[in-house]
């Protein structure tokens, strides 16, 4: 595995054989750079050689294939795949739900009936998601959408999109 600074689009690259993982990026201790060495890494130990011999992911790739559903198309699966792994690697579940717990109840944010973290446009529930948001990126060293993506997989986060 290597760090390379001089980056074209891509984040990184896997090649299977020989097994070779590169990150582009001048910070390798980024969130980003994590995610997409996980990201990688998942690759390799879901055996996915047997379907490509090597990937270079962009960051939109990343956007679009953080899906909580699993996608239709062999390509598409194979990130998805790659991506929870990902996840799964950075956030376990019980250490999660633990640290979630324990913020909220830090915070002083009670379930009302809607979920453990409600987020609508009222400013108080887009305050305590901020704040909920933020602490849980910075204690598991992960992007602010890969937290929000993880607390919506595991029912922690009850999101309502105003229809306009």
């Amino acid at each position: 595995m290597s760090f390379i600074e001089d980056s074209s689009s891509a984040l990184d690259s896997i090649t299977f054989n020989p097994l070779e993982i590169k990150i582009f990026g001048a910070d390798s201790q980024s969130h980003l750079a994590r995610f997409t060495l996980a990201h990688e890494l998942g690759h390799h130990f879901l055996n996915h050689k047997r379907y490509m011999t090597r990937e270079a992911i962009r960051a939109q790739d990343i956007d679009q294939s953080q899906l909580i559903t699993i996608p239709k198309g062999e390509a598409e699966r194979l990130e998805w795949q790659a991506n929870t792994f990902a996840s799964c690697l950075l956030m376990p579940t019980e250490e999660f739900q633990t640290a979630f717990g324990l913020l909220l109840q830090h915070l002083g944010v009670r379930n009302r009936g809607h979920g453990p973290l409600y987020l609508d446009s009222q400013k108080d529930s887009v305050i305590q998601f901020h704040a909920v948001c933020n602490s849980l990126s910075n204690y598991f060293d992960v992007s602010k959408t890969a937290i929000r993506l993880r607390m919506r997989v595991l029912g922690l986060l009850v999101e309502v999109c105003r229809q306009d």
